[in-house]
């Protein structure tokens, strides 16, 4: 078994993302997992370089995170007005990744979602590092 940092981390995320998975299929509820990040405020590990390095890759996961969520309670606290200009430009962008018009239409459902799933969060996570929107552009880029 590989036991570097990386792997516990992925070992973490898994185990995460898995526990809320179960926890809203038994409750019908809705809860991200993302929030457990939220409420992590340290580690209590060894001394050992994979352990510091392990909690070194966790803060930056979750720095990353809370970037993104951040990002989207920005998007959804925009105008209309600005959320249609922002929804427009990253539907432009998303198109032009697949290729064109004719290759996003073309693309099965799952691959249009797959192609919108790491833009999109490109996009949104810069967003997280301000404050609730007054306006202003709505630029996805």
């Amino acid at each position: 078994m590989n036991h570097t940092s990386e792997t516990q981390l992925d070992g973490w995320k898994e185990m995460i993302t898995h526990m809320y998975t179960i926890y809203n299929e038994c409750f019908g509820t809705t809860t991200d997992w993302q929030e457990f990040l939220e409420r992590v405020k340290g580690m209590l590990t060894d001394h050992a370089e994979d352990q510091k390095k392990l909690m070194r890759l966790f803060v930056a996961w979750k720095q990353a995170c809370e970037r993104e969520v951040r990002g989207e309670h920005f998007v959804t606290a925009l105008p209309p007005s600005n959320l249609a200009q922002f929804s427009w430009k990253l539907t432009e962008m998303l198109i032009k990744n697949a290729g064109g018009l004719s290759a996003w239409c073309q693309a099965p459902t799952i691959s249009a979602l797959l192609l919108s799933a790491t833009p999109m969060k490109r996009r949104i996570s810069p967003m997280g590092g301000g404050t609730t929107p007054k306006g202003g552009d709505a630029s996805p880029t």
